[in-house]
């Protein structure tokens, strides 16, 4: 069996193509000439909002009704069943996948994952501060990899 490449997206790729049989647009292999971003970049921003807008919406009802474990629940929920769950079932379905990102993707994983344990032992609470830090993170990274990979 071949490996997928995963700057290739052909799964998305397939669903596009399923959606425009339907008459549907939307994904992001269908944006624009002026917003084409390579495969990876575009995995790794919009379609990583696209399919995380969901659970934002679903934390932040929660933690306005006060049900704080819903919302920390999903993020490493949602965070272990991608890299677990989904990888594996897509690894075990396409027999195996090539994975082409860097090492500074997987280093980014990891620190910012380890950022979370002090920051939720701070009386057991993300506060507007530190949400804020997390937030500029992300704007950070994202545009680190318009800079160099855009």
């Amino acid at each position: 069996m071949r490996c997928f490449q995963a700057e290739r997206s052909e799964a998305l790729d397939i669903d596009v193509n399923k959606d425009r049989r339907d008459g549907t647009q939307g994904r992001a292999a269908s944006l624009p000439p002026i917003l084409w971003v390579k495969h990876l970049l575009r995995d790794l921003t919009i379609v990583a909002i696209g399919t995380s807008l969901p659970e934002l919406a679903i934390s932040v009802v929660a933690v306005k009704n006060g049900e704080n474990d819903v919302a920390i629940g999903n993020v490493v929920g949602s965070s272990m069943f991608n890299i677990l769950g989904i990888l594996g079932a897509t690894a075990v379905a396409a027999g195996g996948i090539a994975i082409s990102l860097s090492p500074v993707d997987l280093i980014m994983l990891v620190v910012l994952t380890a950022a979370l344990w002090p920051l939720v032992q701070t009386g057991h609470r993300i506060d507007r501060r530190e949400g804020a830090a997390l937030l500029l993170a992300y704007v950070l990274y994202t545009g680190w990899l318009f800079t160099v990979r855009g």
